[in-house]
């Protein structure tokens, strides 16, 4: 589904994502799975929805990781600047006020911000442009273990070059297993290991994270790819 030679790997999604595969499937869940036509649509949905938006700053939070990335990609054909938070406490929007102008997702409403909110994307999609804009960034921020989170700043061609490596180190290895994971795509391991990785080399992504070993049970398939950490593993 994939060639390795392939000179960028966001070229090949945009492909898939005009083109859409009817049959290929991108999200696999416990009750459903979300092929390249649906996710093609969806990801159109949030297009329109961050075209239509003024040309700013957001942080982006969504609890499931079909439906970020589709509202991820959507901003990067829209050109939009993106903040992507651990999680949703207030602390952590107080925080992330000081950068951007909204919240998009799977934010609470706190009053105390003045910002705008954007829960989801309801827009009838669009035609997608010829191309991502590649000058799209995102900001991850760090786990604030010594002292306040700060904004770390990544653009298209720095995420493509470290999937291109982790791809050289790990695809043969892996080979075209689905991917699970017990990590959640906001954060910055997560996201490149669990999401765009799989993503960009046409993998399988599970929706569900696996937050206990026992978890580990309900997955159906004989082989995968488990995308975790030391203290999962230890336990």
């Amino acid at each position: 589904i994939f060639e390795s030679t392939m000179s960028n790997r966001f070229e090949w999604l945009h492909r898939q994502l005009t083109h859409p595969d009817p049959v290929g499937v991108v999200f696999i869940g416990a009750q459903h799975q979300v092929d390249w036509r649906a996710f093609s649509q969806r990801v159109a949905s949030w297009y329109r929805t961050w075209r239509d938006l003024p040309l700013s700053k957001w942080a982006l939070y969504c609890n499931h990781v079909d439906e970020f990335a589709a509202a991820l990609l959507g901003a990067f054909y829209a050109g939009q600047t993106l903040y992507l938070p651990n999680d949703t406490l207030n602390g952590t929007m107080q925080h992330l006020s000081q950068w951007v102008d909204g919240f998009v997702g799977d934010f609470p409403v706190d009053e105390a911000i003045s910002a705008q909110y954007v829960p989801h994307s309801t827009a009838v999609g669009v035609d997608l442009p010829d191309a991502l804009n590649t000058n799209a960034s995102v900001f991850f921020l760090t786990s604030g273990s010594t002292g306040l989170p700060k904004p770390i700043a990544k653009n298209i061609h720095q995420l493509h070059a470290e999937v291109s490596e982790l791809h050289a180190q790990f695809g043969g290895w892996v080979q075209q297993l689905p991917v699970y994971a017990t990590v959640t795509h906001q954060h910055f391991f997560g996201f490149i290991f669990r999401l765009l990785w799989p993503l960009l080399t046409g993998r399988c992504i599970a929706i569900d994270v696996l937050a206990y070993p026992e978890n580990l049970l309900s997955v159906s398939d004989a082989d995968v790819t488990l995308i975790s950490s030391p203290a999962f593993l230890s336990r």
